[in-house]
């Protein structure tokens, strides 16, 4: 390999490793070279803190897939030391396999990852979920989300899929897709009714999902749809007159201003404004 090659092949690697949608053709004269390198960097994660392995892994590895070299790329999962590490690295050949158009391949490589480590699989659909929606694939980009909601369930499984469902919605909006869109906000506030129909954990059951109201009011408002946030706002209303205690009254009146500042119509009131 000639001192020229060597650089081009380094930089394109690095390309690869710093970029999660770079897309490269499999066969080029320096894909061998950048899978080389690639897999140097790769054998060097048993040397690497345990802690920073997973993260090493996924860039690394998602860098392999996205040149085609799906095997490599396994391999470099194979060597993060926790399961859990494993199962995020996988997430990030699962998306790059995605972006290639394999979704059932991508489904497939994260539910086999690990049997039991749901919290961390539902992290693995919603990166392959928002590939999808970045690529204007929403349906398909649905039915991954869908995965999540029909999960077993883990604290935090809401909120995770309400991220997801936000994120496909963000993505719908740009593209002027205002129906797909209006469909997958009523996903994310069934999403919340269920978690407040039937809890994970009473220990958040008062706020949580306020505050998920609010996240949902955020996105609607960054996108400038204030009708559709004003509506998610308004469902926050009754759930401060019904705060069994002071302190969670509280916690709800905060909540409901924080939602009111993402509409963008504050008041420094408690009450809810006159029409």
């Amino acid at each position: 390999m000639n001192p020229e090659t060597l650089t081009k092949s380094a930089f394109l690697a690095l390309t690869l490793l710093l970029s999660s949608q770079t897309a490269m053709p499999q066969q080029t004269p320096e894909s061998g070279e950048i899978a080389s390198f690639l897999h140097i960097a790769g054998a060097q994660l048993p040397n690497i803190d345990k802690n920073q392995q997973s993260s090493m892994a996924s860039n690394i590895a998602g860098a392999q897939t996205r040149i085609g070299d799906l095997a490599g790329a396994l391999s470099t999962v194979r060597a993060v030391e926790s399961e859990e590490g494993r199962v995020f690295a996988t997430g990030f050949v699962a998306s790059a396999v995605a972006w290639q158009e394999n979704v059932q391949l991508a489904i497939d490589l994260i539910q086999k990852s690990a049997a039991k480590n749901d919290q961390t699989k539902a992290v693995d659909y919603s990166f392959v979920a928002q590939q999808l929606a970045g690529k204007h694939a929403f349906d398909e980009s649905l039915k991954v989300a869908q995965l999540i909601a029909d999960g077993p369930g883990f604290f935090g499984k809401t909120n995770r899929l309400v991220e997801t469902l936000m994120g496909i919605q963000t993505k719908q909006w740009e593209a002027r897709d205002w129906a797909g869109a209006e469909a997958t906000v009523k996903q994310a506030l069934d999403a919340v009714e269920r978690e407040t129909a039937d809890p994970y954990t009473q220990e958040f059951a008062d706020t949580m999902p306020a505050g998920l109201y609010c996240e949902i009011t955020n996105t609607l408002s960054r996108e400038g749809n204030r009708t559709e946030a004003s509506a998610v706002v308004e469902r926050i209303y009754p759930m401060v007159a019904a705060a069994r205690t002071s302190e969670i009254r509280q916690a709800l009146l905060y909540q409901l201003s924080i939602a009111q500042i993402n509409l963008g119509r504050f008041k420094q009131r408690s009450t809810r404004p006159s029409n």
